[in-house]
């Protein structure tokens, strides 16, 4: 590790600013982006103004970090665990920590092209700099302000939008994962890219698994947050319902978050316990073991912007059955790769699972190709480039 203060030791083409800790991802989500944007895009010499909770890193000064098997330019601007649940700090969000730490060191960040990933921050760097930036939309913003988020910006439409709309006239592109937003926002401005989450094939590879045949257990996973948003407990729902049917059923849930306790309450309460196993929050690998040791992989979000774990799933070959909110991408095909239910009913979802379940592994590797993460991020980042 070297440091030094001022300006970072190398030139750089693109910075990214996102309160991500480069030693510390979390799976899935704008984590795994940002890592597959700098583990493709190798002709960007990439910067990250960031997090830490490494002591050797001190805030406010560059130093040089390895991500996603890169030599990466780093400065954090602020130190804090994202996991924190309890607490004084953990009532300040953790975007308006990541702000104020850039509002305090931008002098040291260069004058390069800039890539956000929340709204407040291109809102911030439309007023702060002069540097050109480049904007990415993650998620549903009706789902972000509505009632099943479990972000800040719950109940908080009017000023989202407000930010909005100052970002769509200052950013130099706009690159939004979600369908719903990107034909809306088209409209105001048309060279907004729609774009579509990816799966790195390096990780999520086909798994030749053996088709349920009923003489075995069926096993089904779930990967998501514990939150509202992923509405956890409608996936324990469901399982109950599977075990009437199915009764060697399994399901296993791969994540973390504040609902943990409730989703293990539920589970007890359904009598359904021993089929329920939470292994907690996971790496890509795990995950991806996760998945080829499945038969089928259940998703029950209220919203979802591009769903990246359905379109992992695919890259291994496993049938997804999802809620309608969860596949807004419309990528689910009944015969194909998987199943959406327009009801969020669990009885609907299970029969679901015992149908997807007999689909072809190769059909649904197919189905998921053409989101390789290689062209799909070459193309996202040619997006602002003069």
């Amino acid at each position: 590790m070297s440091e030094i203060s001022g300006l970072p030791a190398a030139a750089l083409d693109r910075i990214i600013v996102e309160h991500v800790d480069p030693e510390n991802l979390v799976p899935g989500g704008i984590d795994t982006c940002i890592h597959d944007l700098i583990k493709y895009g190798d002709d960007f010499r990439f910067g990250l103004v960031g997090i830490t909770l490494n002591n050797e890193h001190k805030v406010g000064v560059w130093t040089k970090v390895e991500l996603a098997g890169r030599h990466v330019e780093f400065m954090p601007v602020a130190r804090f665990d994202r996991s924190e649940t309890s607490g004084s700090r953990v009532r300040v969000p953790h975007s308006m920590r990541l702000l104020w730490g850039v509002v305090r060191y931008n002098r040291r960040i260069p004058r390069v092209l800039l890539q956000a990933h929340r709204v407040e921050t291109g809102f911030l760097l439309s007023y702060l700099r002069r540097s050109r930036f480049i904007q990415f939309i993650h998620n549903d913003s009706n789902g972000l302000t509505g009632a099943h988020s479990d972000s800040s910006w719950k109940g908080l439409g009017s000023v989202y939008r407000a930010l909005e709309k100052r970002v769509l006239r200052r950013a130099a592109g706009i690159v939004v994962f979600n369908r719903t937003d990107g034909t809306r926002l088209v409209q105001a401005r048309p060279d907004v890219y729609v774009a579509q989450t990816w799966f790195d094939p390096q990780v999520y590879q086909r798994a030749n698994r053996v088709k349920w045949d009923g003489k075995r257990a069926l096993r089904v996973c779930w990967v998501g947050r514990l939150e509202s948003q992923k509405d956890p407990l409608l996936a324990v729902d469901t399982i109950s319902q599977l075990l009437k049917r199915v009764p060697s059923a399994e399901l296993v849930m791969v994540g973390d978050g504040s609902m943990r306790d409730g989703v293990i309450g539920h589970a007890a309460e359904l009598g359904v316990s021993e089929s329920v196993h939470l292994l907690g929050s996971q790496d890509r690998a795990t995950v991806a073991k996760v998945m080829s040791e499945s038969d089928c992989l259940l998703m029950t979000s209220h919203y979802e912007g591009s769903p990246r774990v359905l379109v992992e799933a695919g890259g291994t070959g496993l049938p997804v059955v999802a809620t309608k909110g969860a596949d807004p991408d419309g990528a689910l095909k009944v015969g194909s790769n998987g199943i959406a239910t327009e009801q969020r009913d669990p009885a609907l979802l299970a029969t679901g699972l015992i149908e997807a379940c007999q689909y072809s592994e190769e059909d649904c590797c197919t189905a998921a190709e053409h989101r390789a993460a290689g062209p799909s991020v070459k193309r996202i980042l040619s997006i602002g480039v003069a």
